[in-house]
């Protein structure tokens, strides 16, 4: 369904951009050339029972081989190893705890030098794999997609009786000075804090944080009885981008039974969820084939099978669906009214210990046509285990693994037509899987007590669009930043002739959309519309003011029309602007309206921008904070900037006009400028300070 949106504001040329439901094929699933791993954390580690041998699996769909740089979160070298297709990467961590699997003595404190960091010139795909003699499980990395500030934590509720069960969320900084904080969870749920299982009695945690630094929180069972689930669909929100993953490093699912294995995943933000989900059944017993559904708002909705909804959810409410809610076909076809978390719980085998955890991607038309390939699917370390793959798809589409056709016929999906499936077992080695459609795949196996699962494809990134204009009213250039194969672009309803490409030309006011997708698979974007119409703000200026230390942002609107909020960022290049805060707007005023912001961060450049009801935005100043009183820890001697304090950690150089000229940690600079010079840096407190200097 579109949305054609019409608006009337006040003087020059607007471009209101509602958000793109696209994916971008750019960055498809996860293939890419960066992954974060956070940690997490088991109670156990026995080589017979618990977490305890930890492999990392390296593939890529490139055929020459390029290496691959791994480092702890804040930068020590583990290695570089090279890979291509036909070489994969087996790297081998130390069993039971290690980079990835943090002790009890650092769980629910701030650590350093704990998770990993994987770089590469080309993509590749990241798949950490653990087991012991009854234990198994995977999680695949997902790249930059896996970046975001607004989560919910997900994981399986622990219905066993066994000690060991718990529930975990590990997150990792990408930037210095971010603030994480955890809440919504219940009120007697308690977390672990070293040795102590019931260290944490908080009912809201914040957590601080620079760039790669880690936390781990984990809820353990049978400590009290609402460390059963009472964690799941906790809020988790940041400041900056962070990297989550999250489930149980023991999950159980069998009402009062041990029973139990390792179920985990690396998760995605609220803006990468989407709304139809399709899960293929593992090889388990209806208690063990599960689909667990986490609302990020209220008012959820929930479908099976293209049903009457079933259910309707709160934020932060989470629904199970067993195995009986599965079609015949083996696959169950589950829709949301609102983006949702959608989590499958599979088994390997029949046996209630082999269960896995994987998070679900929505449906979409720009999901990849390959994922080249799985690494020893069938191995974890030395040890083999008997399973096979899932594979989503397009209806009537050709689909390969190892360039054979599968052996098993495409199964209907009840509730859509659009998509079939595919179950593959008895595969070994590595594995490629390609389609001429759209297509997510996912893997599954099992050894004795131990079992595993993985999702190899399917999250893909939400655009926004790139709008290139002149200082006319007409003539601007729509861009979608990222392509498809089929594109075609749309004016006020009907097709725009020949325009089929990443680009198109506004030439007149009316609204705008474009569909894109690969093979036969088709999205469309909600509408942009263009009209020759005014600011919703008519802004009277601002400045910086620093008053006895305390800095502040002020500014004046003469009115306002339909105004929802300003933001107010900060910078220290005058390019890249961070996030700081959103302070309301007056809505719709013709008085003349005084604002005044706190700032508890040191920049020297903030912006002050503001959006409106309708989506709409605009930057509206940038303003210099070096009006404000001065350190004086700087001298010049001969050219040479020198610091006089007891000790230096970061330094910046700016001119007068805010662009960077130095960044780095010398406590002797040879100046590069002349004239007045900014200096903004970090002492022995960490905090950052300002110093302005004239040099001749």
């Amino acid at each position: 369904m579109l949305r054609h949106i019409l608006f009337s504001i006040q003087s020059i040329r607007w471009l209101v951009v509602s958000c793109l439901m696209l994916f971008s094929p750019g960055l498809h699933a996860q293939l890419d050339s960066i992954h974060w791993l956070p940690p997490i954390t088991a109670g156990n580690v026995a080589s017979n029972a618990g977490a305890y041998e930890h492999s990392v699996y390296l593939s890529t769909p490139e055929t020459a081989a390029f290496d691959v740089t791994i480092t702890t979160g804040t930068g020590t070298p583990i290695g570089t190893y090279s890979i291509s297709a036909t070489s994969p990467y087996r790297l081998d961590l130390a069993n039971g705890y290690n980079y990835l699997c943090m002790d009890a003595d650092s769980v629910g404190s701030v650590q350093r030098d704990d998770g990993l960091i994987f770089t590469a010139s080309q993509n590749f795909y990241v798949n950490y794999r653990v087991r012991s003699n009854a234990q198994g499980g995977s999680l695949t990395a997902k790249g930059r997609i896996a970046r975001g500030t607004h989560f919910y934590w997900g994981g399986i509720p622990m219905i066993g009786n066994n000690s060991a069960l718990n529930g975990v969320v590990g997150f990792m900084a990408m930037e210095d000075n971010t603030t994480v904080t955890i809440s919504g969870y219940h009120n007697n749920c308690v977390f672990r804090q070293g040795s102590n299982a019931s260290g944490i009695t908080l009912n809201s945690i914040t957590v601080n944080l620079d760039a790669g630094e880690t936390y781990v929180l984990e809820a353990v069972n049978l400590v009290v009885a609402e460390n059963k689930d009472g964690w799941i669909g906790a809020v988790i929100n940041a400041d900056r981008n962070i990297v989550v993953s999250n489930g149980n490093l023991m999950g159980g699912v069998i009402s009062g039974s041990g029973a139990r294995d390792i179920c985990f995943d690396q998760t995605l933000p609220t803006s990468r969820l989407g709304n139809e989900h399709i899960v293929l059944k593992g090889n388990g017993i209806d208690a063990t084939e599960l689909v667990i559904v986490v609302a990020t708002q209220n008012g959820t909705d929930i479908s099976i099978n293209g049903s009457a909804p079933t259910v309707t959810l709160n934020e932060g409410e989470y629904q199970i669906f067993d195995g009986t809610n599965y079609s015949p076909q083996d696959n169950m076809f589950v829709e949301t009214s609102e983006p949702a978390y959608v989590y499958q719980v599979l088994a390997g085998s029949t046996n209630e210990r082999t269960i896995g955890l994987n998070f679900i991607p929505p449906l979409n038309c720009l999901l990849p046509l390959a994922v080249d390939n799985i690494s020893s699917i069938d191995m974890i370390r030395s040890n083999s285990y008997t399973g096979g793959v899932t594979i989503l798809t397009r209806t009537g589409a050709t689909v390969t693994i190892n360039g054979s056709a599968p052996s098993a016929s495409p199964q209907a999906v009840t509730g859509t037509s659009d998509w079939v499936t595919y179950r593959e077992t008895g595969l070994s080695g590595d594995v490629a899987i390609v389609s001429n459609e759209p297509m997510a795949a996912g893997m599954f196996g099992a050894s004795g007590d131990a079992g595993f699962a993985g999702y190899f494809s399917g999250f893909s990134e939400r655009p926004n669009p790139e709008i290139v204009s002149d200082e006319n009213c007409v003539s601007t250039t729509l861009t979608l930043i990222n392509t498809a194969d089929n594109m075609q672009w749309y004016f006020d309803g009907s097709i725009m002739a020949g325009e089929t490409n990443q680009t198109t030309l506004a030439n007149a006011e009316g609204s705008y959309f474009v569909t894109a997708g690969t093979g036969t698979c088709v999205d469309t974007s909600n509408t942009l519309v263009f009209a020759c119409n005014s600011l919703p703000v008519e802004y009277g200026g601002g400045s910086f003011q620093c008053v006895d230390g305390k800095k502040s942002l002020e500014w004046t609107t003469i009115t306002e029309l339909n105004n929802d909020f300003f933001t107010i960022e900060g910078s220290f290049d005058g390019i890249e602007f961070e996030e700081i805060a959103k302070i309301d707007g007056s809505g719709t005023t013709t008085l003349s309206t005084d604002y005044h912001y706190d700032l508890e961060t040191s920049y020297p450049l903030y912006r002050i921008s503001q959006t409106d009801f309708d989506g709409r935005f605009q930057s509206l100043q940038t303003i210099s904070s070096w009006s404000c009183h001065l350190q004086e820890d700087w001298f010049v001697l001969d050219d040479i900037l020198q610091f006089r304090g007891d000790q230096l950690s970061e330094v910046k150089l700016y001119d007068a006009t805010g662009q960077l000229h130095y960044s780095g940690t010398s406590e002797k600079i040879s100046c590069p400028l002349k004239g007045l010079v900014f200096i903004l840096y970090k002492d022995s407190s960490q905090k950052w300070k300002k110093q302005r200097l004239v040099v001749y």
